[in-house]
């Protein structure tokens, strides 16, 4: 056997919302690594997923991620994290990497997988997907962002956002933080405002929804902070 690692999408924040595979593989596997941005920090991943967990037969391996300090900093870390992993794992051990989310959107697990197959080329990269933040968004809020032969676009705050809401009757706009200003008067450019929803860390006990996103102008949003364009409400 080759080591192997699997991603695992723990989804938005409700540990009610990991698949069912996502628990028993949880369950089984020895190692378990989960991203922080720095020594002692909290990982949402790991928050989702604790319940799960048996801290008494399992190594919870915490794998630190300096996002937002530099291409070779970080890059440096991706393939420090991989190594790491490679000597946990060993010739056949099987380790799970937590991942907010879904594994495969904007995910660390992206580059936890470039960094480990480059320390143990013969391992192998397995995913279990998770439900992502805008999916749950559109659960709670009830906004349907597709009929029949409805157009959806998945975009980020500052890139594309008048495009999409011009061309598409669903938008999810995540990050939405960025350059919120702009994507307000993208929303009135294009007469939408009020078939926007703002979702705030959807999934957690302080989960907030604004259905006036017009009363956010000027307020700095929470960085997990999404929205939602739709022409069908439930």
């Amino acid at each position: 056997m080759n080591p192997r690692l699997t991603g695992v999408g723990v989804g938005p924040g409700d540990p009610e919302l990991l698949t069912v595979k996502a628990v028993r593989l949880l369950q089984r596997v020895a190692w378990v690594f989960y991203p922080v941005a720095a020594p002692g920090a909290e990982s949402m991943a790991l928050r989702i997923a604790q319940g799960y967990l048996d801290p008494a037969r399992q190594e919870l391996v915490p794998l630190i991620y300096p996002f937002g300090r530099g291409p070779a900093e970080e890059e440096a870390a991706w393939a420090a994290n991989g190594r790491a992993i490679a000597l946990r794992l060993g010739r056949d051990g099987h380790g799970a990497f937590l991942t907010e989310g879904d594994a495969l959107l904007y995910s660390t697990f992206l580059y936890t997988a470039e960094g480990f197959r480059r320390a143990a080329p013969e391992a192998e990269i397995g995913v279990i997907p998770g439900i992502p933040s805008f999916v749950a968004a559109a659960a709670v809020t009830r906004v349907s962002l597709g009929r029949r032969s409805d157009r959806v676009a998945i975009v980020t705050g500052g890139t594309g956002v008048e495009d999409a809401l011009a061309s598409h009757e669903g938008v999810v706009i995540l990050k939405a933080s960025r350059d919120w200003e702009g994507t307000l008067a993208a929303l009135r450019r294009c007469g939408r405002s009020g078939e926007a929803v703002a979702v705030t860390r959807c999934g957690w006990p302080e989960e907030r929804i604004e259905w006036d996103v017009e009363a956010l102008s000027g307020r700095r949003l929470d960085y997990f902070t999404l929205l939602l364009v739709g022409r069908w409400h439930l």
